[in-house]
């Protein structure tokens, strides 16, 4: 293609920068985050266009490049999105340099207990306070553990949700998690 010539759609409509329609009829939308390409595709370019009949529902094209901007200028970054427990924990204990190695161990275990359950591998976009309160709960009822033990796993899954948020990677959704101060009887 020439350079200055616009590029348009099978609709003959305009498209804008990082916008593409590939042969099926999918749009697509590439940006780069960190150097590397990211994408995102749907079968509608606006809001107003119809879904093609067999295909699941999802946001147009235009709604997901908005999302995206969104993120950007609240600094967070698009992929953080899809961070979950186990990688915000990690990101946390990484950040605890010049700790005694006994403090080290108790981090260790806590993510060595952690790892089989279900809760450690869920998005932390999608948890709930509710969802904290009942992981916390299974500890002590179904999987048998000691106040002590769910107290110090709580003692690091806060202070590590604590620090996503102040990092900007989550936002709305787990305010309320971090203020996870409630007893169990």
């Amino acid at each position: 293609m020439a350079k200055g010539q616009i590029r348009r759609d099978s609709k003959h409509r305009v498209l804008r920068r990082g916008e593409s329609q590939r042969k099926d009829g999918k749009y697509m939308f590439k940006y780069h985050v960190n150097g590397k390409p990211q994408y995102v595709t749907s079968w509608r370019l606006e809001p107003t266009d119809k879904q093609p009949q067999g295909t699941k529902p999802t946001l147009s094209l235009r709604e997901m490049e908005k999302q995206i901007g969104r993120d950007w200028d609240c600094l967070m970054d698009p992929l953080g999105r899809n961070m979950t427990v186990k990688e915000c924990v990690e990101r946390y204990v990484a950040t605890k340099t010049g700790v005694k190695p006994s403090t080290k161990a108790g981090y260790k275990t806590v993510m060595n207990k952690m790892e089989t359950q279900a809760f450690y591998h869920k998005k932390v976009r999608e948890i709930k306070t509710s969802d904290a309160k009942l992981f916390l709960i299974k500890l002590q009822q179904e999987d048998g553990l000691k106040y002590s033990t769910i107290t110090t796993i709580r003692g690091v899954l806060r202070p590590a949700f604590q620090m996503a948020m102040d990092d900007d990677i989550i936002v709305e959704a787990v305010k309320n998690l971090v203020s996870m101060n409630f007893r169990l009887s």
